[in-house]
């Protein structure tokens, strides 16, 4: 009596599918890494706009401040309206609720930031008229260039404020 098997073929078939499938869901993944990336940029971009629209709402200095080492940043505003030093304190998610700090990492794994030229501290702001300004409040020389791990670059144009993305 003969007992019910696959032929050759069939196991063939069935081996030959299951690489297929597996390369393709491997290749999705690539797909999905760069998309994440793509997006954690966009929000950065949208972050510092909102701290550029705080700034010129609130009258008060606004800032982008980066934690290089953290792989995050934090939105900040000064306490008091043109006091001159900047004693800032990092402001509320007005949807979220709570302070305004993210991990680029929770967008994206493993990206990262760098700031050029380097800024110390590390941060980006707005003054009162939503021109771009360094942590001290001096207006910014030159265009600073956020360059992510993914590639892509983030330009805050020094006289206008504009917010501009250039993908690899």
């Amino acid at each position: 009596m003969r007992r019910p098997a696959f032929t050759l073929v069939e196991s063939v078939l069935a081996v030959t599918l299951t690489m297929i499938l597996t390369a393709a869901a491997i290749g999705g993944l690539r797909g999905v890494q760069s998309w994440r990336a793509a997006t954690a940029v966009r929000r950065v971009q949208s972050d510092l706009l909102f701290a550029r629209q705080a700034a010129l709402l609130s009258g008060r200095r606004t800032l982008c401040a980066f934690d290089l080492q953290n792989k995050s940043y934090e939105i900040q505003q000064e306490a008091t309206p043109r006091t001159g030093a900047l004693v800032a304190s990092v402001i509320e998610h007005p949807l979220a609720g709570v302070a305004w700090r993210v991990r680029l990492g929770d967008l994206a794994a493993g990206l990262g930031v760098s700031l050029s030229p380097s800024l110390n501290p590390s941060a980006v702001g707005f003054n009162a008229t939503g021109s771009p300004v360094s942590s001290s409040g001096t207006l910014l020389a030159s265009d600073v260039v956020l360059t992510f791990t993914s590639g892509a670059k983030l330009t805050v144009r020094a006289g206008s404020g504009l917010c501009e993305v250039a993908w690899p």
